[in-house]
């Protein structure tokens, strides 16, 4: 069975509840393989029928797999989009990784008001990312203010409180 559920949280607890969860070990009765014995000659050249030996129920233990599927936002600056992309490694269009999943890409990309990236990118080869499969569903403009000329003078408001 599969449950799906879509989780918030802080990611150092996040980390720690799929740590617990992927602990969890859970009792599991299996049907061993038949076991096929192949016809053959005894010491005095008598021959033995092949036979098989039906395999037995045991009790046995499986973990829980946890498998993520996530959403992540890249916020950066638009000048390093190509560095960032290299560094991303993003799939464009369909990904045989992601499979039955992207039948939903242009419904979520539409609700989250993003547009398709356009090309492919050259990977930086700078991060690790083998066994993950990261597929783009697209990009928007960022509508930050970068001039904090009046919330510093005004507010006293540093940059970093306002990202």
């Amino acid at each position: 069975m599969h449950l799906y559920t879509l989780t918030r949280g802080i990611k150092s607890r996040m980390n720690e509840w799929e740590n617990d969860l992927g602990a969890q070990w859970m009792p599991l009765n299996y049907k061993l393989p038949d076991q096929k014995i192949p016809a053959s000659k005894d010491k005095n050249g008598k021959k033995i029928r092949a036979k098989t030996i039906k395999g037995k129920i045991v009790q046995g233990r499986v973990k829980l797999a946890i498998r993520e599927v996530k959403l992540h936002e890249i916020v950066f600056p638009k000048q390093y989009e190509e560095a960032v992309m290299g560094l991303v490694n993003p799939s464009v269009g369909g990904s045989k990784q992601i499979g039955k999943w992207t039948k939903i890409i242009p419904k979520l990309a539409r609700f989250l008001g993003l547009k398709k990236p356009l090309q492919k990118w050259k990977n930086s080869n700078l991060i690790h990312n083998d066994g993950i499969a990261c597929l783009a569903l697209g990009t928007k403009e960022d509508i930050m203010n970068f001039d904090m000329t009046d919330a510093v003078q005004n507010l006293g408001i540093t940059p970093q409180e306002n990202l």
